[in-house]
């Protein structure tokens, strides 16, 4: 395989609907991408009423899907839809080799000629709205880079600039871009009072006081790495409250939460991705400790690694759906044809899911097991899948300006 991007949902969509009808997925909508109850419905569905496919019986293309990267295992009708099953063996191996390999350039497509200049022009009035824009342009320019786009501050045909304004002056030649204002819980008029840094401070302070159960560190007032880490889940907490709501409507925040009787702490929020990043993090770290004493038996080189140990549904689930789907979800944030629209908070809609199935997955799944040989192959198989989702999940937070928590 030349480029990890033929190996990856898109290049496969394209190459079915092709097949099929000749045609690009930009100009077909009776092709549909799959992620929930994989095993019932299949990877991808086409509509039923799908004229091109009677000229076709599935053995046609499973017959022609055995020259591509990725085979299509069945094909079943199920009332309304047609179901596209793939073959899971071309993709399991295949798609964290090539996380692991990759590492923080998995996702990124080879770069292009096309420059954009971005820009954002501050809220005089609110700092909090200033942050978010200045968050929306870090992280649009992040994308950006990994479409294979260039990011200059050079005159070109492309200049947008984020600002809340949608009326008054703007620097010449750019095109804006209105996001939504940062507006108080109380008033639901845009906050003018509270700042960044009074943010972060009150999250700080309600973590210690709420959470502090989750922290791994001995109890003193001058615990550095305790600070340490309760600064950077504020910082998540806040990027996640201003980027999880689409760019154009408004972001509500509450300000003085330890106070607050109605603050509600969001389980598919920042605090929710940490924590499993985390927990990753220790699993991976528990069995190189167990390396060491003796207790567990290195981990064998990938390519001989027998990755048809992982059998389990929920297993194919977060591989199809969050390393696999990784690329496709990058794609997802950014649309510049006909118009210029962004999808930040697709990222943190990701993570939350990401984290929810591997939540589910570790509380009814052992990962480290030791105590017999033949165990060995599936744990195996089990850690560099974990090492491939977080592979995911560090580049993800890494475009969100967020930094993983080392212990939670």
């Amino acid at each position: 395989m030349e480029s990890w991007t033929d190996f990856c949902s898109r290049s496969l969509v394209d190459k079915i609907v092709h097949y099929l009808t000749e045609c690009t997925y930009e100009n077909f909508t009776a092709f549909k991408v799959n992620n929930r109850n994989l095993a019932v419905n299949g990877e991808f569905y086409f509509i039923n009423n799908f004229n091109a496919w009677k000229r076709f019986v599935f053995e046609q293309l499973l017959s022609k899907s055995g020259d591509w990267p990725i085979r299509i295992q069945r094909c079943s009708l199920q009332k309304e839809k047609i179901c596209v099953y793939l073959n899971r063996m071309d993709v399991i191996p295949n798609i964290i080799k090539t996380a692991i390999s990759c590492d923080n350039t998995f996702g990124r497509i080879i770069a292009n000629d096309k420059v954009f200049n971005l820009r954002y022009q501050s809220d005089t009035k609110s700092d909090l709205t200033t942050q978010r824009l200045r968050l929306i342009r870090s992280i649009i320019a992040k994308v950006m880079d990994l479409h294979g786009y260039r990011i200059s501050d050079e005159d070109c045909n492309d200049k947008y600039i984020f600002t809340s304004r949608s009326k008054g002056s703007i620097e010449d030649g750019y095109e804006r871009y209105v996001c939504g204002v940062v507006k108080n819980i109380q008033s639901n008029t845009k906050e003018i009072h509270a700042t960044w840094e009074q943010c972060i401070k009150d999250r700080m302070d309600y973590l210690n006081n709420n959470y502090h159960y989750m922290f791994n560190c001995e109890e003193n007032e001058d615990n550095v790495e305790k600070y340490l880490i309760l600064c950077d889940m504020a910082h998540a907490i806040i990027i996640f409250d201003l980027i999880s709501v689409a760019p154009r409507q408004p972001v509500v925040i509450e300000y003085n939460i330890c106070k607050s009787s109605t603050y509600i702490r969001n389980t598919k929020g920042a605090s929710f991705v940490l924590y499993n990043t985390a927990r990753i993090a220790r699993i991976i770290a528990k069995y190189n400790m167990m390396v060491l004493c003796g207790e567990f038996p290195p981990l064998p080189n990938i390519d001989d690694v027998d990755f048809s140990q992982l059998q389990q549904e929920e297993e194919w689930e977060l591989i199809y759906n969050f390393i696999f789907g990784y690329p496709q979800m990058l794609q997802n944030c950014l649309r510049y044809k006909p118009n210029f629209q962004i999808y930040p908070q697709v990222i943190c809609t990701f993570l939350s899911e990401l984290c929810q199935k591997f939540s589910s997955y570790y509380g009814k799944t052992k990962i480290l097991m030791g105590g017999s040989v033949h165990l060995a192959p599936k744990m195996f198989a089990r850690l560099y899948m974990l090492q491939a989702l977080q592979v995911v999940l560090s580049n993800a937070l890494s475009i969100l300006d967020i930094k993983p928590v080392s212990q939670m």
